[in-house]
């Protein structure tokens, strides 16, 4: 398994997150656009590429913390990121690469934001975000009213 950083792949990158079910808005290349120029986090796209092509990506950004440490985050200011590949092979590899990425830079340490909870190689997780689904309905008023009375009262008024 190759890993390279994102080059002039945006298409090919885009694609195949379109493509795998751990893709998210969060991955494609126009959020890298996004956080790059309204915050100025350098970014460090992970790209494994197998036999098969591409088999992994893992959207990173370079952030500074609070108290003026370092670290590598997928992706900020998003709710969904993390390691998006198609096989085990290709996750353990990017995985690897973000420990030594952070290791090169200096980060003290990486955040991986997955959609579902993962177990990666071992890595310590934090319950730090909740995520909260379910189905919409073609009806308005049945959507409204599945929300609670005063965070529904909120929303009509923002209306």
């Amino acid at each position: 398994m190759k890993i390279h950083q994102l080059a002039n792949e945006f298409v090919e990158w885009d694609a195949f997150v379109r493509s795998t079910a751990g893709g998210s808005p969060f991955h494609l290349t126009a959020w890298k656009r996004a956080v790059q120029s309204a915050f100025g986090h350098r970014p460090h796209y992970l790209m494994a590429a197998g036999g098969a092509g591409l088999e992994g990506v893992l959207p990173l950004f370079e952030v500074r913390g609070l108290s003026g440490g370092r670290g590598l985050v997928s992706v900020p200011y998003g709710v969904y990121g993390g390691v998006c590949a198609a096989t085990e092979e290709a996750c353990s590899a990017l995985v690897g690469a973000a420990r030594d990425l952070a290791g090169r830079i200096g980060a003290g340490y990486v955040e991986l934001r997955h959609r579902v909870q993962q177990e990666i190689d071992g890595l310590p997780t934090k319950g730090l975000y909740v995520t909260f689904a379910r189905p919409i309905s073609g009806n308005d008023e049945e959507n409204l009213n599945a929300i609670p009375r005063k965070q529904r009262r909120m929303t009509r008024q923002g209306v």
